[in-house]
Formats: C-alpha cells, structure tokens, sequence
C-alpha cells in the first residue's frame, strides 16, 4: 500500500524520526484516498465521489471507507475538509496497524525525563531496497515506472522526503525535476480522481502552512 511505503520511507533509519512531519499527516490522507483509488473502492468524478462496497483486509483503509459511506452524496471538497480534522487519528492508526504486522518496531523518546514522543525502526529494512532503487532508475536515469510508484513518488516530493535518498547535489537537482514532471503528467488510469484528491490535499497543506507562518 502507498500509506504503507509512505511511513516506512520517511523513517529516518539513523535517527528513528519519521521525516516531513509538518506535512505527513496530510500526505498520509492523501494516500490513504490514494490506496482507495487504485483499490477500486473509490472513484471520483465532477466534485462526487462514490464508494464501492466490500472490505479491503486492511484496518485502516476500511475504517475510511466505512467514514466515506456516511458522508455520500456531499461534495468530495467538504467531506476533504472534514478529513482534515482526523489527520492525525489516521496517522496514530497507520503507526499501529504497521506495528501490528511487524513492518515497524518503537520506542519512547524521553528526554530530561519527560516523553516526546516515539522513535521508529523499519523492521528487515533491506525489504526497501526495490523502492530506492526504483527512485533511482526512475528520477536519476528517467526510466518509466507504474501509477502507484509514480504516487509514491508524488508523495515524498510534496512532503519534503525525497532529497535524503540522494547524495550528490546534481542528484538532488535532477530527482526534484524530474519528480515535477511527473506530478504534471497525465495518469493513464484514474486521472480525474487522483488529481483531484491531490488538488484538494495541497490546498488544505498551504493553507496550513500559511496559519502556522
């Protein structure tokens, strides 16, 4: 799942911390509805959404789908907006629902005595390996890739987590450009739900951004 390899590549694997935090629970949401999409339990089209019945094996995309079947028939604009509001309830699930399946391990920060919070390790993290060099040969020596790397992706550029996973500055240059290009393209399948989700994604991120200075 995008969700899944989202969280797992923002694990900073010397320090624990998960990267991008100022924007990782709306990138988070975004694949959420993401995963959906490419599931076949949502589609999207003229500001309605639709959601397609049946269960996912997957906590965390069935308890959004069974909030999706209560809000139909409103626009996909305010049902994003009320989303919003449960970034981080999404976000403390996905962390334990990763834990649940062993993907993940953690332990408390404690500094001074006080807890600040968790630091993660990516359990077998050579499992990731196919990822980062899929970033390489698709961003570095411009290979063509599928819709759900393609996503990823998308998602680690908005979020700021794309830079670590390349050394050289020349590297990072042309990573970034290439991400961009991407981000402007035409999906092949979906295209209207998936660009649709991200346009309104952002706009609630700026928005965030901009109250927060």
């Amino acid at each position: 799942m995008l969700k899944d390899k989202l969280i797992l590549l923002s694990i900073n694997p010397k320090t624990g911390h998960i990267q991008g935090q100022t924007s990782m629970n709306y990138m988070l949401l975004c694949a959420t509805l993401y995963d959906l999409v490419l599931n076949e339990k949502l589609t999207i089209s003229s500001n309605k959404f639709t959601v397609i019945p049946g269960l996912t094996d997957d906590p965390v995309l069935d308890d959004m789908l069974n909030t999706l079947s209560g809000l139909q028939g409103k626009k996909l604009s305010t049902v994003i907006s009320k989303l919003t509001f449960t970034t981080s309830k999404i976000y403390k699930s996905q962390i334990k629902h990763l834990e649940n399946i062993r993907l993940i391990s953690s332990r408390p920060l404690i500094w001074l005595g006080i807890r600040w919070g968790n630091l993660y390790r990516v359990i077998r993290a050579e499992k990731l390996k196919t990822t980062q060099t899929m970033l390489e040969r698709t961003l570095i020596y411009g290979r063509r890739t599928n819709i759900e790397n393609r996503l990823l992706i998308e998602l680690l550029s908005i979020g700021n987590i794309l830079n670590p996973f390349f050394t050289s500055r020349e590297y990072k240059t042309l990573a970034a450009k290439r991400a961009k290009v991407l981000i402007g393209s035409t999906f092949e399948h979906h295209h209207e739900s998936l660009t649709t989700i991200r346009k309104l994604i952002i706009s609630h991120l700026n928005a965030s951004k901009a109250v927060k200075g």
